[in-house]
């Protein structure tokens, strides 16, 4: 399993994270939140007991569409698409994450079987659900196998340069323990470090660890237990 490696700045007198040294591929790990549906993010979050209170109402309606019977919903599909909806830029670029957050799915593309329904713009209609009715108004339920035409050609300005959303140029990031992301050599990394409160030089130690899918699932941030997403 991969696992990047992390450098935490940390004030053992009050049990608190100053500060995270990172490189750029857990930045990809932590930007590539944004890309998610956010049926996707409750999915993946749902087995710790302290992220769903934490998104107030969004978990409650997650259990009811999954609770729901069937009759309620046009079909099966319709329930499939809030629970597990597809991040749009999973194929191409999150693939590419050294923590492959969601693995546990695989990104499958169907259509329908004339094989070449198209849209106004003349691009091939592809669904990432099986039974979505098409324009023709078949069933999309043949699976691609074939995927050069979905447009997955790496772009070589985005990936040969290290990252996959920032460059890699940066080898190191400061990352908060509010997750805000800077890179140290910046006036803003300097004005960051500048105003951490004044302590005890004694009491500040610097821990490497490792983190895998399971830590960043995880919602704990302490000294003692260094897991920073939330």
């Amino acid at each position: 399993m991969s696992i990047i490696s992390l450098k935490a700045v940390i004030d053992e007198a009050n049990n608190r994270v100053l500060f995270v040294q990172a490189g750029h591929d857990f930045v990809d790990t932590l930007f590539s939140f944004l890309t998610m549906p956010l049926g996707e993010i409750i999915r993946l979050l749902r087995g710790s007991s302290s992220v769903l209170p934490m998104m107030g109402g969004m978990g409650y309606i997650y259990n009811s569409v999954e609770n729901l019977d069937q009759k309620h919903f046009w079909s099966e599909t319709c329930r499939t698409m809030l629970l597990q909806p597809r991040n749009g830029y999973a194929i191409r670029y999150c693939k590419e994450l050294k923590l492959e957050l969601d693995n546990g799915m695989s990104l499958k593309h169907y259509n329908c079987s004339t094989y070449n329904c198209k849209d106004s713009s003349a691009s091939i209609l592809l669904s990432y659900y099986s039974n979505v009715t098409c324009c023709c108004g078949r069933p999309m339920k043949h699976e691609i196998t074939k995927n050069y035409f979905l447009g997955v050609e790496k772009n070589a300005a985005v990936f040969d340069c290290g990252g996959v959303f920032v460059t890699g140029l940066v080898t190191s990031f400061i990352v908060s323990d509010e997750l805000q992301v800077i890179p140290p050599s910046t006036e803003a990394g300097l004005k960051f470090l500048s105003k951490l409160p004044v302590m005890d030089e004694k009491s500040i130690v610097q821990r490497s660890f490792d983190v895998g899918v399971k830590e960043v699932r995880n919602t704990k941030i302490c000294a003692n237990d260094v897991y920073i997403l939330y």
